[in-house]
């Protein structure tokens, strides 16, 4: 950096010219994107709760890993889930970034306190089934001579379903 540059930036930053100052409405815009599909599953997974059937807001939120440390991001979800009457609180612990490790290692220790998760995705396979108007892959089958499709999706678990640990 030059003599002319630092100079420039010293001014624009009220004296500092070692660190980069960025403003609060920067750090906004560089973080809009992240922090909105945080709060989008956020709310998703809470209205996926609340129509199973379990019509009261989720008592406590836990915002864990290390990007909860973001006082912005914790306000934003504050709002999104408690704004929406999804969720009574918000909790964010002391060390954010360690409690994942935390999880972990208690995992580790006590398998047996995790009973199920949810699936992220559909889980399945691809086979033949009997074509129906519209479905792609139509070929005959010649021993039942009934009209067959290659591109059934037999579906063992749908996403979001929660699956039991064993």
């Amino acid at each position: 950096m030059s003599k002319d540059q630092r100079g420039s930036l010293k001014q624009q930053q009220h004296g500092l010219d070692s660190q980069l100052v960025l403003s609060s409405s920067v750090m906004r815009q560089l973080f809009k994107g992240p922090v909105d599909e945080v709060c989008h599953l956020a709310v998703s997974q809470l209205m996926a709760a609340r129509s199973e059937g379990n019509a009261r807001p989720c008592s406590t939120v836990l915002l864990v890993g290390g990007f909860a440390r973001n006082r912005y991001l914790q306000a934003r979800v504050r709002a999104a889930v408690m704004g929406s009457g999804l969720a009574q609180q918000v909790v964010v612990p002391d060390v954010p970034h360690a409690a994942v490790l935390g999880g972990a290692v208690q995992y580790g220790f006590h398998p047996a306190r995790i009973h199920g998760r949810r699936s992220l995705k559909a889980y399945g396979v691809t086979t033949c089934a009997p074509w129906i108007e519209g479905a792609p892959g139509k070929f005959p089958d010649f021993g039942t001579g009934i009209w067959m499709t290659d591109c059934y999706f037999l579906r063992f678990v749908k996403k979001g379903e929660l699956v039991s640990k064993s």
